[in-house]
């Protein structure tokens, strides 16, 4: 009986840690579900549109530390925020499956993440936690509509 109540403690204990995982999130461009992976990086809701490669979240888009954004078929897509989006040391597409953000907030990023996106750069402001050498360099679509510098 003792050994059961420890194991089940030190399992309590353990499990804020265990849900702190990264998490690999595809972008569905067939079937049911839009976005698939947990928990939920979107504050609202996902939308499929133009052919299944736009992907919009109605919210902000907020990740954990080596969350992974992928696609599910070899295809290049655009993920859009109607709020902001902030990403922590995450992997965003790669060389064949390109991903470009688009928000109508701001965009933070912090701890290296990584984006592959098929077009140049194009902002209206300065992406927070981007330096010169990481904005020259990185190949992705950020978009800020209406925003004045």
């Amino acid at each position: 009986m003792k050994s059961f109540l420890c194991r089940s403690l030190l399992l309590l204990w353990l499990l804020p840690l265990l849900s702190a995982q990264a998490a690999t999130y595809t972008f569905n461009t067939s079937g049911g579900t839009a976005v698939s992976g947990t928990p939920s990086i979107c504050s609202g809701s996902w939308s499929r549109s133009s052919g299944n490669t736009v992907f919009t979240c109605s919210g902000n888009i907020s990740t954990r530390s080596g969350d992974v954004f992928t696609v599910s078929s070899a295809t290049n897509i655009t993920v859009v925020a109607t709020g902001s989006i902030s990403l922590t040391a995450t992997t965003v597409g790669s060389a064949a499956r390109n991903i470009s953000l688009r928000s109508s907030g701001d965009i933070t990023t912090t701890n290296n993440s990584s984006i592959s996106g098929n077009d140049s750069m194009r902002t209206t402001r300065p992406i927070s936690g981007t330096s010169a050498a990481a904005a020259d360099t990185c190949a992705v679509a950020i978009e800020v509509p209406n925003r004045q510098p």
